[in-house]
């Protein structure tokens, strides 16, 4: 068994952390989110709409973003249904954000193709999915294997100098 690793509440406040690095400032920050809700309430728009306003440097929820490359797994549409929510959000396009309609699956080479796409788009600030993710390991030891997964994509974002959420629609 791992033992139990604890910090004192001197040490604690006698260490200069580093700024919570904000994706959308006060309700986005650098870490790992889920969104969850029953079916068709809209977070797959929420996210849709976050990344956009990320990738186009506007408000998203009358919060301030920090202009970036997003990027949106949406693992159960097409490009055709993409296209149309996007010309239900905006008539401009922007180069920040980008789509993918087909990944490799959580434990089984996403977290390298994510890899690969931040080296390509160093500015990338969010990244999004849909609840796909967990379907496809849900019938794999569905508690501990997605457990498992959760804490590599939170320790991989704590590390990292980037706001990535995860939407369950998950936003990573």
């Amino acid at each position: 068994m791992k033992k139990l690793e604890t910090k004192s509440c001197e040490e604690i406040m006698s260490t200069a952390y580093k700024p919570l690095a904000y994706c959308v400032d006060d309700l986005l920050t650098q870490g790992l989110y889920l969104f969850a809700g029953a079916p068709k309430v809209g977070k797959s728009w929420l996210a849709l709409d976050i990344c956009l306003s990320v990738a186009k440097g506007e408000d998203v929820l009358k919060h301030q973003t920090h202009i970036g490359t997003a990027l949106y797994l949406c693992l159960e549409d097409s490009y055709n249904r993409i296209q149309n929510r996007l010309y239900e959000l905006t008539d401009e396009p922007t180069e920040n954000l980008y789509f993918a309609i087909m990944s490799e699956s959580l434990g089984n080479g996403l977290e390298l193709q994510i890899e690969k796409f931040k080296s390509e788009h160093p500015d990338t600030k969010l990244i999004s999915t849909n609840g796909v993710m967990i379907e496809k390991i849900a019938d794999e030891e569905y508690g501990e294997e997605l457990m498992k997964i959760y804490l590599q994509l939170q320790e991989q974002s704590d590390d990292e100098d980037m706001d990535e959420t995860e939407d369950m629609d998950m936003t990573m």
